[in-house]
């Protein structure tokens, strides 16, 4: 066991931190060791993570995501099952409800974690709704990203985005505030909005 953590760890080094893996983690890669190496010495992982601020410890092509649980999954650092078709990106107050309507007439079907608050636990929800409905639906499933992820390490979370084609929903920015200040639900601070403007005053005396 020594041993082959010894040349793990010497695989790994300057790749991920081995010293920030948990023990069931580590003992997975060792399980996979030869593996492991194999893909991390690779052209293929070189040309694509190379300089990917959290590479996958799996080649993900090679893997079967169904016989991978949600959270092993985040510490191998894998992306998020590809099995949709693009992303959907938008903000509150940009008619996305519309879009969202739209879309399902086109026999579209969203993938949405609606949990902003923690990156695993929004990875993990949105990994099982992938898996659960890539094997149920025959509609174009799409990821909807309209909210940015709070606590936790939100960086990986979107890094681990699969690259999709994507559809993004903008709107001028005027028309997005006043939209805001009519809402029926106001959150946070309610409808009250402080423009930090600068302003230049004309003294005509």
């Amino acid at each position: 066991m020594q041993k082959a953590f010894e040349e793990l760890y010497e695989s790994l080094d300057g790749v991920v931190d081995v010293r920030l893996l948990l023990p069931d983690i580590v003992r997975v890669l060792i399980e996979n060791k030869e593996s492991v190496i194999s893909w991390i010495k690779s052209k293929e992982f070189k040309e694509k993570y190379g300089n990917h601020p959290y590479p996958p410890l799996f080649n993900p092509d090679n893997i079967d995501y169904r016989e991978i649980p949600s959270e092993l999954a985040w510490e191998l650092n894998l992306p998020l099952p590809p099995y949709f078709e693009f992303l959907y990106l938008t903000s509150h107050g940009n008619g996305s409800t519309g879009m969202l309507n739209f879309l399902t007439k086109c026999n579209c079907d969203s993938i949405y974690c609606a949990d902003i608050f923690d990156a695993r636990s929004v990875y993990v929800s949105v990994y099982k709704e992938i898996l659960n409905k890539a094997s149920k639906s025959d509609k174009t499933l799409y990821l909807s990203i309209e909210d940015y992820v709070m606590r936790g390490d939100s960086q990986k979370y979107f890094a681990l985005v699969p690259n999709k084609p994507a559809l993004y929903l903008v709107r001028d920015p005027i028309s997005t505030l006043k939209s805001h200040l009519g809402i029926k639900r106001p959150a946070g601070g309610g409808a009250l909005f402080y423009l930090n403007l600068l302003t230049c005053c004309c003294d005509r005396e």
